[in-house]
């Protein structure tokens, strides 16, 4: 079904990847464009993802992680891939956050000083 969905798209002209996450994905996520349209293809905590859906994918990425755990819950993973396309595609920072996401970051008033316009 998401897989004709995803056929559809590209017969219409738009190219939509397929990226899954793998703990032992050939390519780090964050040398991997995630700017263009994306399906993403979450395998389960247990088992991963199927072999049929590992097969559907045009890339496998790998989220690295630190310590003796070799794989993150569904959840982490998927809202860290998410977070990284979101970073990739120059989305701001949360107003008022006084995170500096680059050029477009919103600084806080209070950041400022009083001098400041």
């Amino acid at each position: 079904m998401v897989l004709d969905w995803v056929a559809g798209l590209r017969r219409r002209g738009t190219p939509v990847r397929v990226v899954g996450t793998d703990e032992a994905g050939p390519v780090d996520l964050s040398r991997t464009g995630l700017t263009g349209p994306i399906a993403l293809v979450l395998g389960n905590e247990t088992t991963g993802m199927s072999a049929a859906w590992r097969g559907a994918c045009d890339t496998l990425v790998a989220i690295p992680v630190g310590g003796a755990a070799s794989s993150l819950n569904a959840a982490a993973a998927g809202s860290i891939v998410l977070y990284e396309a979101a970073r990739q595609r120059g989305l701001p920072a949360r107003r008022g956050s006084g995170v500096d996401a680059g050029p477009s970051a919103v600084v806080p008033a209070a950041a400022k000083g009083p001098a400041s316009p």
